[in-house]
């Protein structure tokens, strides 16, 4: 009897294009492509970088003078996609970066010649529209370039039927699909993301990124940058453990560069130099760090490097895998936050929020100057003695007497008895006694007040947390200032705008100064009469547009 057949093959194909279309996916972005391009430069210890972008042509050159390739090494990341052929602990990993530029141009042309030996340069050249359609891909056309020759001190010469360029490797990208990233590009954000994910080795060669933009119109804008190092103030380098997992904290408090905190914390793996930017990790992990702790790491006050031992890079670069690993290492982040971080954070948001304040007070006190300079309130300001006060410059001069300087003592201290310690403080220079005034005065002429001057006259705002009083805020007549509570319900509904908390200053001093003028048997009517106008115009302000 015949033995029948039990097992069979089947043959197994696949398209080549459309395998080359799901690898360039990979890269979401004209932008994603540059930083793949950059990163290879660097890979290659370039320090010079030039970045050309012309959005009315549609085209993006990238030049560096990094090592080069040989037609070798061409190969070899031809024959190599999908796997990494670059050395451990480079930048990138995975080959497919070779092709990023596929889905995002019509064509592309890489031209190099590596640093070392007489290798003329040779340009590859791929078609993309072509290739997506192949359902094999084989040779891709390549020729030597033998115009060009090398010579960084040559550069943009022609001599002997050779042209002399600068750079080793050029990249060019031919139409360019319509991408939000080239047509509003920021500069600010490009440097950003590639100071973020290749700091450590751009500050190792010190390389500079030069970027050209041309607008539609033809018009040329040319920026260049640097890595620099963390500027903050340093916090101790922390390893935290779990079960084997290291989580190592390299974190500054990050300075404040035009009135603003703008750190940046960059995320990444032990070994590996590419750093995730903090957007795209903090969102990746939505929902497994809690909102305040990625808030907290997200809001500029924090700038460094955070790595883990454990946890993998996805193909894409832009997020960790998600597995125990990275749950490990948000346990390990919001750890970090609530043992040492939260002390930093609620320090600088408190500063901050002093400063703001103050800086609104001086805001809600210039819109006041039309009515304290009025003849009508006139009588009320002058009554804001300041008694046996000298003037600051009679004392840095020397003119003022012994008897001067200890009555300005004498007024501080009681000063500070009724504000507070934070209200002012005095300091012997070398000619004599400084006063250090809170910001936003204004004196009697309705101008700010630099100085303080003999018998001078104005109006301060403080603040302070009166948490045991009632009062939304205080006139301290002897001294001209108006005290706000800002644990009062009213500041709180203001304060979540700067437009409303000047109003409500400006609204709650007027109150006070009203009150103050009225015979002392009807002060506390007028009081409470104005404090419902007040609540009424609160939930006016807090509930419509203030322009």
């Amino acid at each position: 009897m015949a033995q029948t057949e039990t097992s069979f093959e089947t043959t197994f194909s696949y398209h080549d294009g459309n395998v080359l279309t799901y690898l360039a996916d990979r890269y979401p972005t004209v932008e994603a492509v540059l930083y793949e391009q950059i990163q290879n430069a660097i890979d290659e210890d370039a320090h010079r970088i030039e970045v050309v972008i012309d959005v009315g042509k549609h085209t993006i050159n990238v030049y560096d003078n990094g090592n080069g390739a040989s037609p070798q090494k061409i190969q070899e990341a031809m024959g190599s996609v999908a796997h990494s052929i670059k050395q451990t602990g480079k930048l990138g990993r995975f080959g497919i970066g070779m092709l990023s530029p596929a889905g995002k141009c019509a064509l592309f042309r890489f031209t190099s010649r590596p640093a070392k030996g007489s290798h003329p340069y040779c340009t590859w050249t791929f078609d993309y529209r072509k290739l997506r359609s192949e359902r094999s891909i084989g040779n891709i056309p390549a020729y030597i370039e033998s115009d060009l020759a090398f010579n960084k001190y040559l550069e943009g010469e022609e001599r002997k039927g050779k042209r002399y360029v600068w750079w080793r490797t050029h990249v060019e990208m031919q139409e360019i699909t319509q991408d939000a990233t080239v047509s509003a590009f920021s500069f600010e954000t490009f440097k950003s993301g590639i100071v973020g994910r290749f700091r450590s080795d751009m500050l190792r060669l010190d390389a500079r990124v030069w970027v050209t933009v041309v607008s539609a119109s033809g018009e040329e804008a040319k920026k260049s940058f640097t890595a620099s190092r963390f500027a903050g103030e340093a916090l101790d380098i922390t390893r935290l453990e779990m079960g084997g997992h290291v989580a190592t904290f390299r974190l500054f408090v990050s300075p404040v560069i035009s009135s603003k905190r703008r750190g940046e914390i960059h995320v990444g793996e032990d070994g590996d130099k590419y750093r995730i930017p903090p957007k795209k990790f903090f969102m990746s992990v939505y929902g497994i760090l809690p909102d305040d702790i990625r808030n907290a790491f997200l809001s500029g006050v924090f700038e460094g490097e955070i790595t883990s031992n454990r946890v993998t890079l996805n193909t894409e670069r832009n997020a960790f895998i998600r597995n125990d690993y990275l749950l490990e290492f948000c346990v390990l982040l919001e750890r970090w936050y609530k043992e040492i971080g939260v002390v930093h954070y609620e320090k600088v948001r408190e500063q901050e929020q002093e400063e703001r304040h103050a800086r609104l007070s001086s805001r809600a006190l210039e819109g006041l100057r039309p009515l304290l300079v009025d003849s009508q309130w006139r009588h009320l300001v002058n009554g804001f003695k300041v008694e046996s006060v000298v003037k600051i410059s009679e004392l840095q001069n020397g003119v003022g007497t012994i008897e001067e300087e200890t009555l300005l003592l004498e007024h501080l201290d009681r000063r500070k008895k009724i504000l507070g310690d934070k209200k002012g403080s005095v300091k012997r220079g070398r000619r004599g006694f400084r006063k250090n005034n809170p910001p936003g005065t204004l004196d009697e002429n309705g101008t700010k007040k630099n100085s303080v001057r003999r018998n001078g006259v104005g109006l301060t705002f403080t603040r302070s947390d009166m948490q045991s009083s009632s009062e939304y805020c205080i006139l301290h007549a002897d001294c001209g200032e108006i005290e706000f509570n800002r644990r009062h319900p009213y500041w709180m509904r203001c304060e979540t705008t700067d437009t409303v908390l000047v109003k409500y200053m400006e609204m709650a001093a007027i109150r006070a100064l009203v009150v103050h003028v009225q015979p002392s048997d009807m002060q506390l009517m007028y009081k409470e009469l104005l404090k419902q106008t007040l609540e009424i115009e609160i939930y006016m302000m807090t509930h419509t547009q203030v322009s």
